[in-house]
């Protein structure tokens, strides 16, 4: 048993009752401890106490009484009687607790019939035996109680009684001691639980407005210790001032109707950090309404900065869902403008042909054509910045790229932001994806108005070609020495501050007020630039402005350079068959094509176009399809008809398509990709060259 029988019972109380037992019935008696602990002693007699009991021999002829008492009880006795060596009458009574005996109850040290004169010999005998003074001994023989058999047995059967109560009073108490342990168990995992939970329990009295109670947790979550927490007032001050009136307002107002609340509020700390708290509530009412209040407070600022950051997230990938949309959007609106400003160019430019001299309607029809040379430049630009797939890397020259970004830059940049070019003749070409460069370029210009937009200002572009040295190379991370060109965009913007300045390239960060950015732009930049095997170097301060260098290694082979064919019409002879699903396109490459030389025929449909083909495959020699089209694609019907006629010689032509491009189209066998609106005099070009090239392969 874990514990001790002295700690089961009322040891005072038990004192009494066997003095009272010994007034009343002259019965000595006793309780002691299996462990041999004397917890009581009532009327002990002197011939034990002074003689018998300070003997070493008869003390052990006593012990070994206790032992024949214990073995009587352990047969199962609810008490035993035994007479010692010294002629004295013995009893006890055990003490069983959970199946073990730890006490016993004892009675005796008396005699159960008067002594004769035998007795009295044999005491006297006995004294002269021990040693002991015989007068005194005799004295303390003649003190020994006498009690009838039948009276002490009603005496023990009374003791017995008790021993049993004992052993139910040690019984409820062990039950008493195991709640109260379990309920100290149950504080210390409760007071874990709470450690491990950004929790502080708290209660308050609301008559006092004071807490009687504030967990020590409270120090630890919000550094304020166990006794700055006096009162109501104490917890409003530590309330955030833009949530204080709202929390402590509706905290009353709910508390006034008896209704448990929770509450969400900031809460400044003691070393002035801005906690988010969710104080769970409980109103605990008596009769006349609501008495005290009883509560947690959690520390919930991770969970709060979580779904903060969650939502950032959310909202920047609908940003960016609505740039990729925008995207698709831009190359089908793309698609439609070609086909209009094919229409315009080319009937501007058939009629051009038929009116003679200088006069002013020709005029009219030069700027016409100019305007719509400048719209389909700007399409074509629109078109780069929105495709999706990059190209592969290739030599090319960085300043022709960054002027065709500038070019697009002016014509969409208010006129109070002004552009300076200062880009070198001959820099040199880089090995690089055009798209991605592009990209570069127009993400810092258009950060660059943003600094701007407000006040207006000058956006300073230049490109030169440097040899990096060692020096400058440990200057900007990344940069290795060698060859490099070097474009600069510089602002008259507001600046940045050291914090943002380090921040600006950490994906989704921005300075932008909400839907005005992804915060993708530089990291994006920063990422194509690295791609490349360049660099980056920024530098700005508030108020002065920003400069962007970025370092791409210089290609010393020579870049590829666009055709520069004559711009002379080619006549030629042949049957051609033009498919395209709009009327007004379809009908001027026929008037054109049919100017030049050509025998044609038009149609609007790909599916009327497959069917002429397959009633007389030998009667064309050149298809020209639009790709994108109803029923059929340019693509697919380039296809089919091949199947028919493996040699026929076929052109796609296209305005915008996310399906194929002109590695695409080249693998289908096509013999030219041409992109919308249609130069005519290219065409003709291309168009002699097919057949052209289509005879010599035939011959």
């Amino acid at each position: 048993m874990k514990y001790r029988f002295r700690d089961l019972v009322d040891v005072p109380k038990l004192q009494e009752l066997t003095d009272e037992l010994y007034r009343a019935t002259a019965i000595p008696s006793s309780i002691i401890t299996i462990e041999g602990e004397v917890l009581t002693g009532s009327g002990w007699q002197r011939i034990c106490t002074e003689f018998h009991r300070q003997h070493p021999e008869i003390e052990r002829e006593c012990i070994e009484s206790d032992i024949r008492i214990r073995k009587g009880i352990a047969d199962g006795e609810p008490f035993v009687i035994y007479e010692c060596p010294r002629g004295l009458v013995d009893a006890s009574s055990p003490v069983i607790i959970e199946g073990q005996h730890v006490a016993n109850v004892f009675a005796g040290q008396l005699f159960m019939k008067p002594p004769d004169e035998d007795k009295e010999r044999f005491f006297k005998e006995q004294a002269g035996k021990y040693g002991f003074d015989v007068e005194q001994y005799l004295d303390a023989y003649r003190e020994i109680p006498v009690l009838s058999e039948e009276k002490f047995r009603h005496a023990l059967s009374f003791l017995a009684k008790l021993a049993e109560l004992l052993a139910g009073i040690g019984m409820g108490r062990i039950r008493e001691l195991n709640a109260m342990e379990e309920v100290r168990d149950n504080e210390r995992k409760y007071r874990r639980l709470l450690e491990s939970t950004n929790t502080a329990p708290w209660e308050l009295d609301l008559a006092t407005k004071r807490f009687s109670y504030m967990g020590p947790q409270a120090e630890t979550l919000f550094g304020y210790p166990p006794e700055y927490w006096k009162g109501l007032d104490d917890w409003i001050r530590t309330l955030h001032e833009d949530d204080r009136r709202r929390a402590v307002n509706f905290c009353l107002a709910e508390t006034r109707s008896g209704r448990d609340h929770t509450v969400e509020y900031r809460m400044m700390s003691k070393d002035a950090r801005q906690l988010w708290i969710r104080n769970v509530v409980s109103v605990v009412s008596g009769p006349e309404g609501p008495e005290k209040l009883v509560g947690f407070m959690h520390d919930i600022t991770g969970q709060k900065r979580a779904e903060e950051e969650r939502g950032r997230l959310e909202s920047r990938l609908r940003q960016s869902e609505k740039m990729e949309a925008i995207g698709t959007l831009a190359g089908g609106i793309a698609h439609d403008f070609n086909n209009i400003l094919g229409a315009i160019l080319g009937y501007a430019e058939l009629t051009l042909d038929q009116t003679p001299g200088h006069g002013e309607a020709r005029e009219n029809l030069e700027e016409v054509i100019k305007a719509a040379n400048r719209a389909k430049e700007l399409v074509k630009r629109i078109l780069l910045f929105s495709r999706a797939a990059h190209e592969e890397r290739r030599p090319m020259v960085l300043a022709e790229v960054v002027s065709e970004v500038l070019k697009l830059l002016r014509s969409a940049l208010p006129s109070t932001i002004r552009i300076e070019e200062d880009i070198e003749e001959q820099t040199g070409s880089i090995l690089g994806d055009p798209v991605q460069i592009h990209q570069v370029v127009m993400n810092i210009c258009t950060n660059a108005y943003h600094a701007m937009r407000e006040r207006g200002g000058m956006i300073s572009v230049s490109v030169r070609s440097e040899q990096i040295d060692p020096k400058e190379a440990d200057e900007v991370k990344g940069l290795r020495p060698g060859p490099f060109l070097k474009l600069s965009i510089k602002d008259t913007g507001c600046g940045m501050d050291p914090e943002t300045l380090d921040r600006i390239f950490e994906p989704y960060y921005s300075t932008k007020g909400l839907g005005e950015g992804t915060g993708l732009g530089l990291s994006v930049v920063k990422g194509i630039v690295a791609n490349h095997g360049g660099a980056l170097k920024v530098e700005s301060r508030v108020g002065m402005g920003s400069c962007f260098s970025v370092y791409f290694p210089r290609f010393e082979e020579k870049a590829v350079e666009q055709d520069c064919d004559s711009d002379e019409i080619v006549h030629g002879a042949g049957r051609l068959l033009v498919v395209d699903d709009e009327p007004s396109l379809a009908h001027l490459m026929k008037l054109y094509l049919e100017e030049v030389g050509y025998e044609v025929q038009a149609t609007t449909s790909s599916l009327e176009a497959l069917n002429l083909f397959r009633g007389s495959p030998q009667r064309f020699d050149l298809i020209i399809s639009d790709q994108t089209m109803p029923g059929m694609t340019g693509a697919k019907l380039a296809v089919e008809t091949r199947r028919i006629r493996k040699d026929i010689p076929f052109a796609l032509c296209t305005g915008y398509s996310d399906v194929i491009d002109e590695k695409g189209a080249k693998s289908l066998g096509v013999d030219a990709f041409i992109l919308k609106p249609i130069d005519f005099t290219t065409l003709s070009r291309i168009v002699r060259n097919i057949l052209d090239t289509s005879k010599r392969s035939s011959d």
